[in-house]
Protein backbone atom coordinates (compact mmCIF):
# COMPACT_ATOMS: atom_id res chain seq x y z
CA UNK A 1 0.00 0.00 0.00
CA UNK A 2 1.43 3.62 -1.41
CA UNK A 3 1.78 5.98 1.55
CA UNK A 4 -1.38 8.30 -0.55
CA UNK A 5 -3.40 4.65 -0.08
CA UNK A 6 -2.51 4.58 3.57
CA UNK A 7 -3.21 7.55 4.15
CA UNK A 8 -6.97 8.04 2.44
CA UNK A 9 -7.21 4.65 4.24
CA UNK A 10 -6.55 6.01 7.63
CA UNK A 11 -8.76 9.77 6.71
CA UNK A 12 -12.02 7.40 5.73
CA UNK A 13 -11.71 6.02 9.25
CA UNK A 14 -11.34 8.73 11.20
CA UNK A 15 -14.56 10.18 8.65
CA UNK A 16 -16.34 6.79 9.80
CA UNK A 17 -15.37 7.34 13.06
CA UNK A 18 -16.84 10.53 13.45
CA UNK A 19 -20.22 9.92 11.40
CA UNK A 20 -20.93 7.61 13.93
CA UNK A 21 -19.92 10.10 16.97
CA UNK A 22 -21.88 12.59 15.41
CA UNK A 23 -25.19 10.07 15.20
CA UNK A 24 -25.06 8.82 18.35
CA UNK A 25 -24.49 12.82 20.08
CA UNK A 26 -27.69 13.63 17.67
CA UNK A 27 -29.71 10.47 19.46
CA UNK A 28 -28.82 11.68 22.80
CA UNK A 29 -29.92 15.45 22.13
CA UNK A 30 -33.38 14.26 20.68
CA UNK A 31 -33.74 12.07 23.63
CA UNK A 32 -32.81 15.03 25.98
CA UNK A 33 -34.85 17.48 24.50
CA UNK A 34 -37.91 15.11 23.89
CA UNK A 35 -37.97 13.13 27.32
CA UNK A 36 -41.12 10.12 26.91
CA UNK A 37 -44.02 11.68 28.36
CA UNK A 38 -45.37 10.07 31.94
CA UNK A 39 -47.95 11.25 33.25
CA UNK A 40 -47.81 11.33 37.10
CA UNK A 41 -50.55 10.54 39.24
CA UNK A 42 -52.96 13.30 40.33
CA UNK A 43 -52.35 13.79 44.27
CA UNK A 44 -55.58 13.17 46.13
CA UNK A 45 -57.89 15.85 47.43
CA UNK A 46 -57.09 15.87 50.79
CA UNK A 47 -59.38 14.86 53.44
CA UNK A 48 -62.43 16.96 54.85
CA UNK A 49 -61.19 18.38 58.69
CA UNK A 50 -63.32 16.91 60.88
CA UNK A 51 -66.35 18.83 61.79
CA UNK A 52 -65.36 21.15 64.93
CA UNK A 53 -66.80 19.57 68.13
CA UNK A 54 -69.32 21.47 70.85
CA UNK A 55 -67.19 22.47 73.76
CA UNK A 56 -67.57 20.52 76.97
CA UNK A 57 -70.86 22.98 78.37
CA UNK A 58 -71.94 24.05 75.27
CA UNK A 59 -75.30 21.52 75.23
CA UNK A 60 -76.52 22.43 78.46
CA UNK A 61 -79.04 24.53 79.24
CA UNK A 62 -79.44 27.34 82.24
CA UNK A 63 -81.27 25.77 84.73
CA UNK A 64 -84.09 28.19 86.41
CA UNK A 65 -84.71 28.29 89.93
Amino acid sequence: MTDSAAAAAAAAERMDRLERTVDRLVELFQTAANPPTTTAPTPAAPPEPPAASPGLFDNLTPVKR
